[in-house]
This record gives structure tokens, C-alpha cells and sequence, in this order.
């Protein structure tokens, strides 16, 4: 099974589980929230089966494998890379590249971290200085690279 094919196949194993109502007001076009619409023991449950087909397409003939979920279901990236373009500040679209959501918030990293983020594209737009341009690619502030340590104490913020 191929990752499209892997995604996919989760994709239709989730939508059978419980709808919930996302936390996030941009998931619905975001390409960083795909199953936040979904509860998340019924994620773990449609990766679990996707991962024990796989294994067994693979001729693995032992136990079942389990999926571990996260202890947080938000907020649990240890590193986000936002791009900046054409005036916008966010993440992707959902399939399509050259597209960006402008983002007010993000839960995939803990407040902490999207703040930095956000001041360091607002610093930057002060300044004066051009964000990147993907067409002719000529600009300054391409991606805000945003990492933190998993204990929270320590939080790093880049532009590439």
C-alpha cells in the first residue's frame, strides 16, 4: 500500500467514526488539520486497522499491532514550518500547493510556539522587508520555522 493509498484508506476509516466539531476554525481548508473533524480514538482506531492491513498484505502473521496514541490530541508538534507569501502567513491549503490559509491560530503547536511565529512575521512586515514570492521567486521571508523542546523549555524561531 502506497502513502496515498494509506491516506486514503484512513481518510475513509475515520469518516466512519463519531464527527466532532474541530477546534480549529481553518480546518476545513488547511492542509495541516485533515482529521480534525473526527474524534480522536476513532483516528487511532482506523491508523490501527490501515497498519495491521498493511502488515498483513506484507505476509506478517503475528499479534496485531497497536497504534500508541498521543497523550494530546492538540499542541503536540515539537516543530511547525509556516510559509510566507504573497502577503499571507499560514499553512497550505488542502491540496493545493500554491495556496496559503491565512492562520489567526494553530493548534497543532502549544500557543507559546504559534505566538513566536506570528511575531516574527509581524517584525519582519514592519521592516518592510518581502516575503517570498513563489512565482518568481525573489524575496526575503520564505518559511517561519518555529521548534520547541518537548518539555516546553525551549522555543527556537528561524526564517528561511
Amino acid at each position: 500500500m502506497r502513502s496515498k493509498e494509506f491516506r486514503q484508506y484512513i481518510s475513509n476509516e475515520a469518516r466512519r467514526g463519531i464527527p466532532e466539531t474541530p477546534r480549529c476554525p481553518h480546518a476545513e481548508q488547511c492542509g495541516g488539520c485533515s482529521f480534525q473533524h473526527i474524534a480522536y480514538a476513532e483516528q487511532v482506531q482506523a491508523k490501527t486497522r490501515a497498519l495491521n492491513l498493511i502488515w498483513q498484505e506484507a505476509g506478517y502473521d503475528g499479534p496485531p499491532l497497536d497504534v500508541v496514541a498521543s497523550p494530546d490530541a492538540y499542541e503536540y508538534r515539537t516543530r511547525m514550518d509556516y510559509v510566507a507569501t504573497k502577503g499571507r502567513f499560514g499553512l497550505r491549503m488542502r491540496g493545493k500547493f500554491n495556496y496559503i490559509v491565512d492562520l489567526e491560530t494553530c493548534h497543532l503547536i502549544p500557543p507559546t510556539g504559534f505566538a513566536a511565529a506570528q511575531a516574527v512575521w509581524n517584525a519582519i512586515r514592519e521592516r518592510g522587508l518581502p516575503d517570498y514570492n513563489i512565482r518568481s521567486h525573489e524575496g526575503f521571508l520564505r518559511y517561519v520555522v518555529v521548534r520547541r523542546s518537548p518539555q516546553n523549555t525551549f522555543l527556537l524561531a528561524a526564517v528561511t
